[in-house]
């Protein structure tokens, strides 16, 4: 029986599952505490640990996730300012350089970039810290902070009222603000989107802001969000910061904005696939990422009888291929996986362009494909399997050589190839074989097949 998609239940367990846990908020605190002391033991000749820093961004205004950047501003003394503005070609850059040089020598091996306004550190547990240096300004709460931009300037930010702003617009809008940011920064992060958090707030307040909000499920609040980030991105690259002091750039904006219309577009497909509870989760989750729950069990495959396998080949688990050259590839090292429908293999023996009927035929007449010059198997899908798949798809093939023979001959072969929905394969020499078949969409194994193919050497009579 096919479950419906429960939008609710759905997007409330999607968004406990976005929580950040006890252990990485301890490690992001730890780390924090860490690159504190260093700016202050360099700038300020402290030892403290927490003077003169700032968790903002998503931490500061509290629409972090376990995937999010974390935004760290460390104040620096006045006089550093003075230093680098004198400089004749952008002092900015210096700056930061000069603040990349003094995280380099603690975090050696550590992917440590200076560009733009920040300092980035990208730790080997996929945390990554955006450092921000900056100036307090007198008699305000704000800051000044470079931007290598345009042969350099100084910007101006005031990350509490940026949190204030984002907390008042949550509560106006019945705290949706706040859920949404968090949302898209998991479509940014599973989509490779490439906006940075403090960007993402102020798109989500802006987005708030400039539209009649109606809501009637994360659903359709999901696809008017995609909706009105791709039409905003035609005519602007850059947003207002939360506290309206200044733009930021989004960095290749027309990219930002096909994968907006993906979104989109797959949103559609989802709200359209409710009466399928499996479909509509697999389609959710290329937008927003495995965070987003599974419910559906996975179904249970009468072709298992048939000589029929549901699980694709891993590299972990297959056969020695002894001295033959390792030609074989994997759907897991190609593509996500989220098996939603088991695909059946038609298969027959042509002999000179003539069908001599299904291998399950042969199979159960000789325990194996008998041998014959000039013959083929035409592997197809069979129609009923594909019944249900609402997305676009595109059909690969692997056909894999097992056993003695073919390491010999040193065909192992495994490749993994676009043919769609059929594909014709000559049969050359004894042993066991098989072939897998993959249904891709945007990315996602959602649909799979396996055929087992053993080759024998007793002629066609």
């Amino acid at each position: 029986m096919v479950e419906t998609f429960n939008t609710n239940k759905h997007f409330a367990t999607f968004l406990k599952n976005l929580k950040v846990s006890s252990d990485v908020a301890e490690n992001i605190m730890n780390r924090t505490h860490t690159i504190t002391h260093i700016i202050n033991k360099q700038y300020w000749k402290s030892e403290s640990d927490k003077n003169h820093s700032l968790l903002v961004g998503s931490y500061g205004c509290g629409s972090a996730i376990v995937v999010s950047d974390i935004d760290l501003l460390v104040e620096l003394p006045q006089d550093q300012k003075e230093k680098f503005d004198a400089h004749q070609n952008n002092g900015e850059s210096a700056l930061l350089q000069d603040v990349k040089s003094k995280l380099l020598e603690h975090y050696p091996d550590s992917d440590i970039k200076a560009d733009g306004q920040i300092v980035s550190i990208s730790f080997s547990d996929h945390i990554r810290f955006e450092i921000l240096p900056a100036f307090k300004e007198n008699s305000s709460d704000a800051y000044s902070f470079p931007n290598t931009h345009n042969s350099g300037s100084w910007d101006r930010t005031d990350p509490e009222a940026e949190a204030r702003i984002l907390t008042e617009a949550n509560k106006k809008y019945s705290l949706l603000v706040k859920k949404m940011a968090k949302m898209m920064r998991a479509w940014n992060s599973e989509n490779n989107v490439g906006l940075h958090g403090i960007t993402i707030d102020s798109l989500i307040y802006t987005f708030f802001n400039n539209q009649s909000i109606c809501f009637e499920g994360f659903d359709i609040l999901s696809k008017d969000l995609f909706d009105w980030l791709e039409n905003y991105l035609l005519t602007q690259s850059s947003v207002v910061a939360l506290d309206d002091s200044y733009n930021i750039e989004i960095k290749d904006p027309e990219s930002v904005r096909s994968k907006a219309h993906t979104a989109k577009k797959r949103c559609d497909c989802a709200i359209g696939s409710k009466d399928d509870q499996a479909a509509a989760e697999s389609i959710w989750q290329q937008i927003f990422g495995d965070r987003f729950p599974i419910f559906a069990s996975a179904e249970e495959s009468s072709d298992k009888e048939n000589n029929f396998d549901i699980t694709p080949s891993v590299r972990s688990k297959r056969v020695d291929i002894g001295s033959a050259a390792d030609t074989e590839e994997f759907p897991d090292e190609k593509w996500h996986i989220n098996i939603r429908h088991w695909i059946v293999i038609d298969a027959e023996v042509e002999t000179n362009g003539f069908r001599k009927g299904s291998i399950l035929d042969f199979i159960k007449k000789y325990s194996r494909i008998p041998i014959k010059p000039r013959s083929k198997i035409f592997f197809s899908i069979h129609p009923s399997s594909t019944m249900g798949i609402v997305l676009d798809i595109e059909w690969f093939w692997k056909i894999r050589n097992v056993g003695a023979t073919a390491i010999r001959k040193n065909c192992i072969r495994g490749q993994i190839k676009k043919y769609g929905t059929k594909h014709t394969e000559p049969i050359e020499f004894e042993g066991p074989h098989y072939v897998e078949v993959y249904g891709v969409s945007h990315g996602v194994v959602i649909a799979f097949g396996r055929a087992e193919v053993p080759l024998g050497t007793e002629r066609i009579v």
